[in-house]
């Protein structure tokens, strides 16, 4: 879920039974994954803001601020070493709060909760 309260500079996610605080960038990515999760598709790294010929840093950095709400050894992102990233099919999206998302003023965070909103 994705109340999307703020706290300083850092937004406020639901995974599990555990809150986060996510940075805008790794709440982008986020959005992004939750959007395609809907859609049944995935995520290419291009999308994300990472060229062609290299790698995706901010999917580490994703994973590493959920870890401490996932149980050890359990990542909810695969990646198919293509570039493309899904999130696991025991995912379940839960409510999103466009109105706190939208408040943020990121145009791309607006965007992508206005498609999770419906």
């Amino acid at each position: 879920a994705i109340p999307g309260d703020r706290i300083r500079r850092r937004t406020r996610v639901t995974v599990g039974q555990k809150d986060l605080e996510l940075t805008t960038g790794s709440l982008k990515i986020l959005l992004h994954l939750l959007v395609a999760h809907r859609q049944g598709k995935g995520v290419h790294k291009i999308d994300l803001g990472a060229t062609a010929d290299q790698g995706f840093r901010g999917i580490s950095v994703l994973r590493e601020a959920l870890k401490g709400a996932l149980p050890a050894g359990v990542d909810i992102i695969d990646n198919d070493y293509h570039g493309t990233y899904t999130l696991t099919s025991n995912v379940v999206v839960g409510p999103c709060n466009a109105d706190n998302l939208r408040a943020i003023g990121d145009r791309v965070i607006s965007q992508l909760a206005d498609k999770l909103a419906t």
